[in-house]
């Protein structure tokens, strides 16, 4: 059976090809679109995970966080991407804690915002 990501699940992703300011190289991400999104269009929306903290006000730090207290840094709100899992090699590493989850979405939010 197909494992299909959900919102809240931390994933190891290889992000490059990468320009400019994106992130690259392997690394972990969250993903913060729904399940339902992954199983018809084979896509996902994830944020990576970085260790150096800037003090962005779209940053959230993660630690201790998250299901096995092993993730560490920063996610990066403002660099949602949208990906093909099998394509970048995608693999579960951990889980968010809700309250994670839910910080990531009102930034999301913030930044999306139409008035």
């Amino acid at each position: 059976m197909k494992r299909f990501f959900k919102a809240g699940d931390i994933i190891k992703i290889s992000m490059s090809p990468a320009k400019g300011h994106e992130q690259k190289g392997y690394r972990p991400a969250i993903v913060v679109s729904e399940e339902s999104v992954h199983k018809y269009t084979g896509l996902i929306w994830v944020l990576p995970i970085t260790n150096t903290d800037k003090g962005y006000p779209t940053h959230v730090a993660v630690e201790g966080r998250t299901k096995n207290k092993k993730t560490t840094g920063h996610v990066l709100c403002e660099k949602i991407k949208a990906i093909d899992p099998p394509a970048r090699n995608a693999k579960l590493s951990d889980e968010a804690e809700r309250e994670l989850l839910v910080d990531c979405k009102k930034i999301i939010d913030a930044i999306t915002y139409i008035d």
